[in-house]
C-alpha cells in the first residue's frame, strides 16, 4: 500500500503506515491545523483504517461532527458511508475497503488544472479569457453594460465555490441575451489552492486582506475593477459547519429573485466584529472584501455560502446554474 500526497491541491502529513492502519496529521496554517485534506492511496490489499489525529485542532473542528468526506475511485466523487466515518472529538477515523486506487478529500478537489480544462471548453464567441501568473479571468463579450462580478476561492479549501461558478458560466453560455456583462475569478487564492491550504496562504486570510498590504491576486482584481461600472459583486464561499446553503445581502430584490436560497441580512458592523473575534479567536483585520467593495465600488455586495455538509460538486454546479437563470431578473 502506498500513499500519494505530493501533487497540486493535496494536503496531509504522514505519521505512520503499519499493517492496515494509516496515521495522518493535518498540516498547519497560521495558528491551527488546516481543515482541508486530500491524498490518494494505491494498491490497498484489504480493508484499512485511516486516522487523522489532529482533527480537533482545526479552526472549524465542529464541522467534522456528522460530516461525511469524499472519495473517488472511478472518476466520480462520492461521500463516505456514515458507517465508515467516526469523529470522536479528537481524531477523524475513516475506513476503506480493498482498492487499486482511491482519492480521499474533505471536499472534491479543484485546482488550476481543472480551471484550465474548463476555460478551454468555453464558447470563445461568448467569453474572453485572460490569465496572468497568479489569476485567471473569464468575462462575457458584451462590453458597455453594467457589470456583475463573481469571485471564488479566496479561501483555498472551499472548492465547491469553483464548481458553483462553473454552473453559473455554463448557464450564461446558453442565454441568448444578457442583461449584464459578467466577470469571473473562479480561483482567487491560486497559490493557496496549489498548496492544499484551507483558509490561509502564508498566514493571510484573503477575505480580510483588502487593505494596503494586499496579496498579489487581490491587487490584480482591484486594478481590473477600478473605474468600471460594477452593479453587483458576488463573493462565493463554503461554510464548514452550517447544514444549509445561504446568502447574505441587504438587497430586497436579490432576496426575492435569487435561487430560492435562504437570505440573511448582514448584521451591523459591531456585531460582525464581535462574532468574528469569538469565532476566529483573533482580532479581525482592517478590511474585508465586503468593506472594500461597498466603499470603493459602491455596488451591491452579495455573500453566497455553500454548505460543505449539504452540497457536493454536482449540487454546487446545479446551484450555480439555478442562480444564473435568475440574474436577468435582478
Amino acid at each position: 500500500m502506498k500513499i500519494v500526497h505530493d501533487y497540486p491541491g493535496s494536503s496531509i502529513n504522514v505519521i505512520e503506515i503499519k499493517n492496515q492502519k494509516i496515521v495522518l496529521e493535518l498540516k498547519k496554517e497560521k495558528n491551527h491545523a488546516r481543515q482541508y485534506f486530500n491524498f490518494q492511496l494505491v494498491d490497498v490489499k484489504k480493508k484499512c483504517n485511516i486516522i487523522i489525529t489532529n482533527a480537533s485542532k482545526t479552526q472549524f473542528a465542529k464541522g467534522y461532527e456528522n460530516y461525511l468526506p469524499f472519495y473517488k475511485t472511478n472518476g466520480n466523487w462520492e461521500r463516505f458511508d456514515e458507517k465508515n466515518v467516526i469523529y470522536d472529538g479528537e481524531a477523524l477515523n475513516l475506513t476503506i475497503s480493498k482498492n487499486d486506487h482511491i482519492e480521499i478529500s474533505l471536499v472534491p478537489r479543484y485546482t488550476m488544472e481543472d480551471l484550465l480544462k474548463f476555460t478551454n471548453s468555453l464558447d470563445k464567441n461568448k467569453f474572453f479569457m485572460s490569465t496572468t501568473k497568479t489569476l485567471t479571468e473569464i468575462k462575457t463579450n458584451n462590453d458597455a453594460k453594467p457589470i456583475c462580478v463573481f469571485i471564488a476561492r479566496q479561501h483555498p479549501g472551499e472548492t465547491l465555490s469553483s464548481f458553483f461558478l462553473e454552473g453559473v458560466i455554463r448557464q450564461l453560455e446558453q442565454e441568448v441575451e444578457l442583461k449584464y456583462q459578467y466577470i469571473f475569478y473562479p480561483i482567487v487564492n491560486t497559490r493557496g489552492v496549489e498548496n492544499g491550504c484551507h483558509r490561509y496562504y502564508e498566514g493571510i486570510d484573503y477575505n480580510r486582506s483588502w487593505t494596503k498590504e494586499l496579496p498579489e491576486e487581490i491587487v490584480v482584481i482591484m486594478e481590473k475593477l477600478r473605474e468600471k461600472n460594477i452593479k453587483y459583486f458576488f463573493d462565493i464561499h463554503c461554510d464548514e459547519v452550517t447544514k444549509f446553503d445561504y446568502i447574505r445581502t441587504n438587497s430586497k430584490k436579490i432576496k426575492e429573485k435569487l435561487n430560492g436560497t435562504p437570505a440573511l441580512a448582514f448584521e451591523n458592523k459591531f456585531v460582525e466584529h464581535i462574532k468574528s473575534m469569538i469565532k476566529t479567536r483573533r482580532k479581525t483585520q482592517a478590511c474585508t472584501t465586503k468593506d472594500h467593495i461597498e466603499k470603493n465600488l459602491k455596488c451591491k455586495y452579495i455573500l453566497f455560502e455553500l454548505s460543505m455538509h449539504k452540497s457536493d460538486n454536482i449540487l454546487a454546479f446545479k446551484s450555480g446554474k439555478k442562480t444564473a437563470e435568475n440574474l436577468n431578473e435582478i
